[in-house]
């Protein structure tokens, strides 16, 4: 397809497959596969609309079949399920599992001029360590610390 430009900045889209291409040699489920990915993958009763108020000059009269989802539309369309919740706790003292996350740089810098975030979750208490950092080389030396700092205390799980 291409494109022209009018007076009020409204673009007059003119086909160009009458002249390429001979519309015998292409079936009427493949032209409504290629017209789905030039409109940027416009669901199909979208598509049913847009033919029947006549919308877009040029384009055909496509007898549209909603059975059929192309490829990427099918991926984008999955949702992730969550992971299910456990009935028991998995860990039995502090210490044993820790849920770690390093975030940065970040583009703007805190008042101390540090730009990375370090966060510690101990699963057993929930107990929640945050620190910031200058650089991202201090971060050992920080878990170091928390894990020193814990390790002769007794947290009470929440």
């Amino acid at each position: 397809m291409r494109g022209t430009r009018s007076k009020d900045n409204c673009y007059l889209w003119v086909s160009q497959e009458e002249a390429h291409l001979s519309t015998c040699l292409v079936s009427r489920e493949e032209e409504v596969k290629l017209w789905h990915q030039k409109l940027g993958h416009l669901n199909l009763k979208g598509m049913k609309k847009v033919i029947s108020l006549e919308v877009i000059r040029g384009l055909p009269d496509l007898r549209i079949v909603e059975d059929n989802i192309c490829g990427e539309c099918q991926i984008c369309k999955q949702t992730i399920m969550s992971h299910p919740r456990l009935k028991h706790q998995v860990t039995s003292k502090v210490l044993e599992l820790l849920h770690m996350d390093l975030m940065g740089p970040m583009q703007v810098e805190s008042i101390g001029d540090k730009r990375y975030d370090f966060y510690v979750v101990n699963d057993f208490s929930r107990f929640t360590w945050v620190n910031f950092n200058r650089e991202k080389s201090y971060t050992f030396d920080v878990f170091k610390i928390c894990a020193h700092n814990c390790k002769g205390k007794k947290i009470v799980s929440m």
